[in-house]
């Protein structure tokens, strides 16, 4: 059985499966990680964010495609 249907999937040293429904509640973006993440993507228009987890630093001035391999984390 794969990990996808067993808990979720898992990344590296973090299973998103078990921690994945209450993430959101917990993980809040860092202001300054956020700033330096906006002021690189500077005037894109698009962005394909790979791992989008919860979404923490998305940007709001451009179009966001998100990509993220672990169901729990997408819900």
């Amino acid at each position: 059985m794969s990990r996808e249907r067993r808990g979720g999937g898992s990344a590296g040293d973090v299973d998103y499966g078990t921690i994945g429904g209450t993430y959101s509640r917990y993980r809040q973006p860092d202001p300054v990680i956020e700033a330096r993440i906006h002021l690189a993507l500077g005037d894109a228009k698009t962005v394909l964010n790979v791992g989008a987890g919860a979404g923490s630093y998305e940007p709001t001035h451009c179009e966001v495609t998100a990509v993220e391999p672990s169901a729990s984390m997408r819900a």
